[in-house]
């Protein structure tokens, strides 16, 4: 698939190779330094595909948490949603600070928090079933310096 500026369309056929889950960030630019931009998923699913087919659904809801620089995160995503048809589910997270990733192989966000992510993030998880089926959540991430978790804050 491919962006033709001649008629301001995204054009092309998928192909099976292409089965999956998408996020498409669409920019546009007045040229005079305005600016502005949408995401949204896209979904291509198989010819065949179930027409019956159920979406994931939220099973665990993820909570906010609060952490400190240096805490190592753990935060399991397979057990978030469940496919009411057993398909395999495929997550897409977003909003996550640059010392956390997605591992794949245990559907889990990880990482070791350092001083330069301490701030607030909103989080969204969102959880595709390869035929068309998907859901969200969200949640947020608060972290603290160091520095500040160690002071001797009491509770107000």
């Amino acid at each position: 698939m491919f962006f033709d500026s001649a008629t301001n369309s995204v054009i092309g056929t998928p192909a099976e190779i292409d089965i999956g889950s998408y996020l498409v960030e669409v920019g546009v630019s007045d040229g005079r330094g305005g600016n502005n931009f949408a995401e949204f998923f896209l979904d291509v699913v198989a010819t065949d595909a179930a027409v019956d087919n159920n979406a994931p659904f939220l099973n665990t809801p993820l909570f906010d948490e609060q952490v400190t620089a240096g805490d190592q995160v753990f935060i399991e995503l397979s057990k978030t949603f469940e496919d009411p048809d057993g398909d395999k589910l495929e997550y897409v997270v977003s909003g996550l600070p640059t010392s956390l990733f997605v591992d794949t192989a245990t559907n889990s966000i990880v990482g070791t928090l350092t001083e330069a992510d301490v701030g607030s993030f909103s989080i969204s998880v969102s959880v595709f079933d390869g035929r068309g089926g998907n859901n969200f959540d969200e949640f947020s991430l608060d972290i603290l310096s160091a520095g500040a978790a160690n002071e001797n804050n009491t509770a107000p």
